[in-house]
């Protein structure tokens, strides 16, 4: 429950920014609460929709967890998204608690670990910033030629 929490406190901030830069560029300011109510019930859908997937994605495709390795990995996830959100950091709730279930099963039992899968999905988190980014400004620029 802290894990959904925190990233939803988390995902809720992200994606209260986008709405509010959207609004900024209209020449808005502030968020409107009926926009908070639409953005906080988008996550919930997209929670519910989407959590299984997600949920049995972490727990087989990187390491099949035992009880004690998925408490463990809960409880780190839960302190490092639930500690992200006061600052105000940007974490990925899922890329956490991937990470933390891999981290279990390197402690406690490294053999049983898909190292390779693990590799494809940590190369593909490192390739996605900075392209995303150098998309980012080639849209940005394409956006401010246009007349």
């Amino acid at each position: 429950a802290v894990v959904a929490l925190g990233g939803g406190a988390n995902d809720g901030q992200k994606a209260m920014g986008l709405v509010l830069a959207a609004a900024a560029v209209g020449g808005g300011t502030g968020v409107p609460a009926e926009v908070r109510v639409a953005v906080a019930v988008a996550l919930a859908a997209g929670t519910v929709v989407g959590s299984r997937r997600v949920i049995r994605a972490v727990a087989r495709r990187f390491y099949r967890p035992r009880p004690l390795d998925g408490l463990a990995a809960q409880v780190v996830a839960a302190v490092t998204v639930a500690g992200a959100v006061p600052v105000g950091a940007p974490v990925s709730t899922s890329s956490v608690v991937a990470a933390a279930v891999v981290g279990a099963g390197a402690a406690t039992r490294p053999r049983h670990v898909r190292w390779p899968r693990v590799a494809r999905t940590y190369a593909a988190w490192l390739a996605t910033l900075p392209a995303t980014g150098l998309l980012a400004a080639g849209a940005a620029r394409a956006l401010r030629a246009l007349p």
